[in-house]
């Protein structure tokens, strides 16, 4: 799975506790969990997070510091998933690639990604844009 991607879902959840969080092996779950993301980080409640409100996201998960370059990197990642290019993510652009990935893994289209539907997506579902669950 894409490093970026990976880092990307560590910052997204990063605020919350495991006991806060939806159960990410849903697709409602999934969707859900991000809700909380822009909740905990839309300082000025529009719904949505500003390249403002990420760059404070990314930065305040690093509080010791990030290279600039893995910095930039991230910044880059979230820019990309702008895809009306508005300058804010949205829930639904946020959850674009996740969601896609989920439906990759969810082979038996349950709703519900087990560890066997997980060990068996791989390289089937393994992408440049695929994220961690």
């Amino acid at each position: 799975m894409n490093f970026m991607r990976c880092l990307g879902a560590f910052l997204l959840v990063g605020g919350c506790s495991s006991s806060d969080l939806p159960d990410g092996s849903t697709r409602a779950g999934l969707v859900s969990e991000f809700k909380l993301v822009i909740k905990g980080h839309d300082r000025n409640g529009d719904g949505k997070l500003s390249l403002e409100e990420i760059q404070t996201m990314v930065d305040s998960a690093f509080k010791s510091g990030l290279e600039p370059e893995l910095r930039n990197r991230l910044l880059e990642d979230y820019a990309r998933q702008d895809l009306d290019k508005d300058g804010y993510l949205d829930i639904a652009e946020l959850t674009k690639e996740p969601l896609a990935t989920f439906a990759c893994i969810d082979a038996n289209r349950d709703g519900y990604i087990g560890q066997p539907e997980i060990e068996a997506s791989a390289g089937r579902c393994d992408s440049s844009e695929a994220v961690a669950f």
